[in-house]
């Protein structure tokens, strides 16, 4: 894939598959690399912005995700995403206080968005021994089912959060 990659410089799709492969293999440097390539290329490549963030984060390089968070704002439907990013990278970061007021916060002003919720829901399936958290986890999941079975048009993502309220539940 390297090769791939180095032989069609302008080439996104080998500098992705060549940053799934390092991440992968937990090279999250050179995966950060591969995917910094891509936005180069790309820079309304959602999926490579995600992955900067998520790479960043591994790497406990806060300034990074902070800069990547922002480039995601301001991509068409990223504004909610990149507020659901920040806070799980704030709790990667080890900064789980930071993230979780961060969320809350979140909630409080977008009571009723799917991903800011359903980051509230993973940040507080952290503490899996927190009946409270627990009980959040619970609530949030619950409200993010009732949105998707009201859109009825994503399925998968409908059972995957069914899959983490379950989870919420018998914690």
């Amino acid at each position: 894939l390297k090769f791939e990659a180095v032989q069609n410089p302008n080439g996104k799709n080998g500098w992705h598959n060549l940053g799934l492969v390092h991440t992968q293999s937990k090279e999250y440097a050179d995966a950060r690399k591969c995917f910094e390539r891509v936005h180069e290329i790309d820079p309304a490549d959602g999926f490579a912005v995600c992955r900067l963030i998520e790479l960043s984060a591994l790497l406990n390089d806060l300034p990074s995700v902070e800069r990547w968070c922002s480039k995601l704002s301001r991509l068409p439907d990223g504004e909610m995403a990149a507020v659901a990013f920040k806070a799980r990278a704030l709790a990667q970061c080890g900064n789980y206080q930071d993230a979780k007021n961060f969320i809350l916060a979140a909630v409080r002003k977008h009571p009723g968005q799917l991903d800011i919720l359903v980051a509230c829901g993973d940040l507080m399936m952290r503490y899996p021994g927190s009946e409270t958290a627990m009980s959040n986890a619970t609530k949030v999941y619950k409200q993010a089912v009732k949105i998707l079975m009201q859109q009825a048009n994503d399925v998968p993502r409908l059972r995957e959060i069914e899959a983490r309220l379950k989870l919420a539940q018998e914690n």
